[in-house]
């Protein structure tokens, strides 16, 4: 199974420009149509919403122009300013600020509306697929590991951070060595956890391996479960308990404030320091 991802993040020039790329919209049709036409499994986009002036006109015909280049999947991002991203780098120069609730919310449900008039159905909080091909997802599958500076890898041993200094990053593959500079160990409720994270993301928990997993008297879990029903966050449906536009909205936004908010701290510190001892969180 072959899966491929292309960063386009607008089809517009001025918000390529704003952030930073060094490409324009015209590279991007004919760079699509090779890869669709390259006979992978699945071919996704990423597009970001919610950038300073975009409107909901622009942001539509983001949309428009990449269902008529026919990708099998379309993701698609807030606007993220983590300090040490390339939006960050610019932030000073372009005034780049995280998106107003309101706004963020309006274009995520134009974003679901349209991409399932057009074929498009959900496949976590942020990801729209067409068709039976498989999903392409780096984040939500058992385990991978990350090749390059800064990238991570998930094994049954935990969770490893590369070095994010290319140099050395070099250096330790030269001579043999692991370019680790972080390590946290899971036990196996943080595994659990972190398995339910994630199914929330994809939107669905299927409730057969939610309590093989937990002790389905669990009080901490059927509070969680309860709550979100209460807030008609969830609907059950095929033996799963299923994010309903409202809640996948919510789970995006409380991922993007609280989450990234972690990876941001450990950005911060790994960019300053190629081998930190830890990082306080």
């Amino acid at each position: 199974m072959n899966l491929v991802s292309l960063g386009v993040q607008s089809f517009n020039d001025k918000y390529l420009s704003l952030l930073g790329r060094n490409y324009t919209s015209e590279n991007l049709p004919p760079t699509i149509e090779r890869l669709v036409d390259a006979g992978f499994s699945s071919v996704n986009i990423d597009l970001i919403f919610s950038l300073p002036s975009q409107t909901d006109r622009d942001l539509l015909n983001d949309l428009q122009k990449a269902v008529s280049l026919d990708v099998n999947q379309i993701t698609t991002y807030p606007l993220f300013t983590f300090p040490y991203s390339s939006v960050g780098r610019f932030k000073k120069l372009h005034r780049v600020k995280m998106p107003n609730l309101s706004k963020r919310r309006r274009q995520y449900y134009l974003i679901n509306n349209f991409l399932r008039l057009h074929g498009y159905a959900r496949t976590s909080v942020w990801s729209f697929k067409k068709g039976s091909v498989p999903r392409y997802s780096s984040v939500t599958r058992d385990g991978y590991i990350g090749l390059g500076a800064g990238a991570g890898s998930d094994t049954p041993e935990g969770f490893f951070l590369n070095t994010f200094s290319v140099a050395e990053y070099i250096n330790k593959c030269l001579s043999g060595r692991f370019p680790t500079a972080l390590h946290m160990q899971f036990n196996r409720k943080m595994r659990d956890y972190f398995w339910l994270y994630w199914r929330l993301y994809d939107t669905n928990v299927p409730k057969n391996e939610l309590y093989s997993r937990f002790d389905i008297n669990d009080k901490r879990l059927r509070r969680f479960i309860k709550t979100l029903r209460f807030l008609r966050l969830t609907e059950e449906r095929n033996g799963s308990i299923v994010l309903n536009d409202s809640g996948a909205f919510w789970v995006h936004l409380l991922q993007n404030y609280f989450v990234l908010n972690y990876i941001n701290k450990v950005w911060t510190v790994a960019m300053k320091n190629p081998w930190p001892c830890a990082v306080v969180l």
